[in-house]
């Protein structure tokens, strides 16, 4: 993000299935900005090999996966749907939202449940038909170049678990900021790569996602960035969910590469454990702003505003 061209390794990770282009990915660490990202990477047009809804967890509704693992995420994002849209009500009561990145469109469907004139960007076709014409939703096929099918301003935009697939997300947050109201909020979650689970799984840590997600976030890393874009940190938090999602899916990731034996999980599920209750710990506001947390969702507002939550 600082246009330097130093970098150091960080990490050689082994990516999701089975490809005829690469499974084995490298991560390198900026020496000027210390912007974790892939390099070298595939290109924009081929990545979309890698979104197979068959093995493409967000996409398991339009897939219609009923596998139990599948059965667990949907559960999983009911949560995290009722969550979002606490946290949503906690910025403005009513106004538009715009989801980029919206999948097969829940979120914008529970947010319409709420009372919000909601619109969202999907890259996927399938998935954005399903959010089209299952959930009743207005969505847009494309990437963040369709953006500028839109003339309005929003009081909220959100991009949940996206900045990280996205090849040029600083010019993204330009064009994100000029499509805000003058008290817009947009919020940004990303997976922390500087989180207590990402330490412990290292490699194996399943929010690499390698080749999937481009770059990898700290809570400072994604501040500065956003900065330059001129958007300033309002608050940040951990989404407490996915701590427990990371370790478990983690733990099933290095057992899949290890090969290791099934009677093994009993050591894998008290390790998941206590990695998820250490996550949350540190992931705490009190904590550390959500610094060490699983993920990072940071609310950002235009630099010049002057602006406050809703109690």
């Amino acid at each position: 993000m600082c246009g330097g061209d130093e970098a150091e390794p960080y990490l050689q990770v082994n990516g999701i299935g089975d490809t005829k282009i690469s499974n084995v990915w490298n991560l390198e660490r900026c020496r000027t900005c210390s912007l974790i990202f892939l390099n070298p990477r595939p290109t924009e047009i081929a990545s979309s090999a890698f979104y197979d809804q068959a093995e493409y967890l967000p996409f398991s509704s339009a897939a219609g996966q009923q596998s139990l693992l599948s059965r667990v995420y949907a559960a999983a994002r009911r949560y995290n749907l009722k969550w979002k849209r606490k946290l949503v009500l906690k910025i403005h009561r009513r106004g538009s939202l715009l989801d980029v990145g919206c999948g097969t469109g829940e979120f914008l469907h529970e947010m319409r449940q709420a009372g919000w004139d909601v619109r969202g960007i999907e890259r996927d076709p399938s998935a954005a038909q399903f959010a089209r014409e299952r959930l009743q939703v207005r969505g847009i096929t494309g990437g963040i170049e369709v953006l500028d099918q839109l003339h309005e301003k929003f009081e909220v935009i959100t991009l949940w678990h996206v900045l990280e697939h996205l090849y040029q997300p600083k010019e993204a947050l330009q064009k994100l900021k000029s499509m805000l109201s003058d008290e817009g909020v947009l919020i940004i979650a990303v997976p922390n790569v500087e989180g207590i689970d990402a330490k412990v799984y290292a490699e194996h840590w399943v929010a690499l996602d390698t080749p999937r997600h481009v770059q990898h976030f700290t809570l400072r890393t994604l501040q500065e960035m956003a900065a330059k874009t001129g958007l300033k940190l309002l608050r940040s938090q951990q989404l407490p969910l996915d701590a427990f999602f990371n370790t478990l899916m983690s733990e099933r990731r290095h057992a899949s590469l290890a090969q290791s034996s099934p009677l093994l999980w009993p050591l894998r599920m008290a390790r998941s454990f206590f990695a998820t209750i250490l996550s949350l710990a540190a992931g705490s506001r009190m904590a550390s702003g959500g610094a060490r947390g699983a993920t990072i969702v940071a609310c950002f507002v235009k630099a010049e505003n002057d602006f406050m939550l809703v109690k």
